[in-house]
């Protein structure tokens, strides 16, 4: 299978019509946003599309940037493009195949739930640790799905240790909420983009009541494995909205 080509990337048109298109339709203006049903599979395949553009059309200045960001990109131009990483991109059992391993395999079989970063590891299953996300809760997946869940695990692995699980949480919220609102507020081209966005995401968090859901998992993950909850790097990013009084938000810090 031919990523190139193949129609497996689900998107939504500004009509709110869905379906799958190749990366050879992404230059159609129709197109509005990924459409995957899983947050981990729509921020991997964002992952993967601003890698494609940045390793063959990327821009060699300024002008050019900007060029391309208001004529957009000439079919032929992008067609050629993706024909110099066809060979990386094709998916299946033959080699070599998309991120896969010139070596043979010296191991066994295991569950297509292996692919997904929040299934539970091998070590988990073996000694019956699997507490907090159970085995057997995906059997089968497609192959559209086993293309960019490939690509996730591969990008964005756990590495298996009870503090990276919260990094991988704070990367859902990241790619299921704070990216696709950028994305819309940078159509807009705020004065103060950076602003605008920390300003939305707030409201979003603070509307859906998202760090009173959040902060107890990420508490229970840490507990689980025995771990301190870790403080802030002394070059970590200032607050959002500086305040004199906290709003009593959970989680919410004032200065």
């Amino acid at each position: 299978m031919d990523l190139t080509k193949e129609k497996w990337l689900p998107v939504i048109f500004s009509n709110g019509d869905k379906k799958k298109i190749s990366l050879r339709d992404l230059l159609d203006n129709r197109i509005q946003d990924l459409a995957y049903p899983r947050a981990d599979f729509q921020g991997a395949a964002w992952q993967m599309l601003i890698g494609i553009l940045q390793c063959t059309v990327a821009p060699e200045d300024k002008e050019e940037w900007a060029d391309i960001w208001h004529e957009s990109i000439e079919f032929e131009q992008w067609e050629k493009a993706l024909n110099t990483i066809s060979l990386a991109l094709q998916f299946g059992e033959q080699k070599p195949s998309f991120l896969q391993s010139f070596d043979p395999l010296d191991s066994e079989y295991g569950s297509i739930a292996g692919l997904l970063v929040d299934a539970p590891g091998g070590n988990a299953l073996k000694l019956n640790k699997d507490h907090f996300v159970k085995r057997g809760n995906v059997e089968q997946i497609c192959p559209h799905c086993a293309a960019i869940a490939l690509f996730a695990i591969q990008t964005n692995s756990p590495a298996g240790k009870p503090l990276s699980f919260v990094y991988d949480i704070a990367d859902i919220i990241k790619f299921e909420i704070v990216v696709p609102k950028a994305f819309e507020i940078a159509r807009r081209n705020p004065a103060e983009p950076d602003r605008d966005v920390r300003i939305a995401c707030r409201d979003i968090f603070r509307s859906g009541k998202t760090l009173a859901k959040l902060i107890p998992l990420i508490e229970d993950v840490l507990a689980a494995g025995e771990i301190q909850p870790p403080l802030p790097p002394e070059d970590s990013h200032p607050i959002a909205i500086p305040l004199p009084v906290a709003l009593g938000d959970s989680g919410h810090r004032s200065t």
